[in-house]
């Protein structure tokens, strides 16, 4: 074998498959001999396998005709004893008519009726009718939910009226309170500051929450602070506080004068404890003569207690 200075492995097996001679050599290398026992071994072992799986399918296909040549010899012997049995029968009736015939005419012989079967048909049991459950009252718990979403839509809107009110509104807290005691002071809203610095500048700032000094940029009148403004104003400077939001929003009287307008330049005071302005000075002229008294006493108000209850 040529093959057997390459793979001693491979050839050993080829050797046992083929069952030919082995190459010279090959018996003194035990390596390749204990691969080519080993390969003879398997060898034989698959055909002692093949052999008993051929066997035993002959076997069944013996058996299988063996049992149709038996089944087709019972049912020809069946055939042939009812033939049997039939011709019998025949023949009795024959003779006991002959021996009747002479005295008298042989009666008509009725032949029987069979009754026909009845047809059994199934019978299935009738399904139990389901009666249908009466609906159930609507659950409170049910409606508990949606109460709460109502109520939680409420709470927003309400928030959302606040806030919209500004920082003005929601850092005195006052609400309704405020609104009140702002709503008789139209008059003090209606000033104009035309009149320059008043009496006590510094007691003037002490007690105030709110002057700031911008540009109006938005003006609305709703039903709820209706006849009062709504104003949103852009502020470009602060005086009270030292520093807060880029704008304000508060309420300012509906006579006051002159009227509030987008891109208005104005100047306002706000007192504590209201939440709408006291100081409304529209215009250049105006906002700077008020700007000069509120610097002036800016720095003696920081050190001045507010003495209004």
């Amino acid at each position: 074998m040529a093959e057997y200075a390459g793979n001693a492995a491979a050839d050993a097996l080829l050797a046992a498959i083929t069952d030919e001679p082995l190459p010279e050599g090959a018996h003194e290398d035990a390596a390749f001999m204990a691969e080519h026992r080993s390969a003879m071994a398997d060898v034989a072992l698959l055909r002692r396998q093949l052999t008993a799986i051929g066997n035993t399918l002959a076997d069944g296909e013996v058996r299988q005709d063996t049992t149709a040549a038996r089944q087709d010899t019972r049912d020809r012997q069946d055939a042939r004893d009812r033939d049997d049995t039939r011709d019998r029968q025949h023949d009795s009736e024959r003779q006991d008519g002959s021996e009747h015939q002479g005295s008298r005419k042989p009666a008509a012989v009725a032949k029987p009726q069979l009754e026909p079967k009845p047809q059994l048909e199934p019978q299935l049991e009738p399904k139990p009718k389901l009666e249908p459950k009466p609906p159930r009252p609507p659950s409170r718990r049910r409606r508990r939910p949606f109460a709460i979403a109502l109520g939680g839509l409420a709470a927003t809107a309400a928030l959302s009226t606040v806030v919209g009110l500004g920082w003005l509104v929601s850092h005195n807290g006052g609400g309704a309170d405020s609104a009140s005691k702002s709503s008789g002071g139209s008059a003090a809203d209606s000033a104009t500051g035309a009149g320059g610095a008043p009496s006590d500048p510094a007691g003037e700032l002490a007690c105030s929450r709110l002057v700031v000094e911008g540009t109006v940029a938005r003006v609305q009148v709703d039903k709820a602070t209706a006849p009062r403004f709504t104003v949103v104003l852009t502020v470009t400077r602060y005086f009270v506080p030292d520093h807060g939001p880029s704008q304000v929003t508060f309420l300012l009287s509906g006579g006051a004068e002159p009227s509030p307008h987008p891109g208005d330049h104005v100047l306002i005071r706000i007192p504590r404890g209201a939440d709408g302005p006291t100081l409304w000075a529209v215009g250049d002229p105006l906002v700077a003569t008020n700007r000069a008294w509120i610097t002036k006493a800016l720095p003696q108000a920081r050190t001045t207690q507010c003495e209004q209850q």
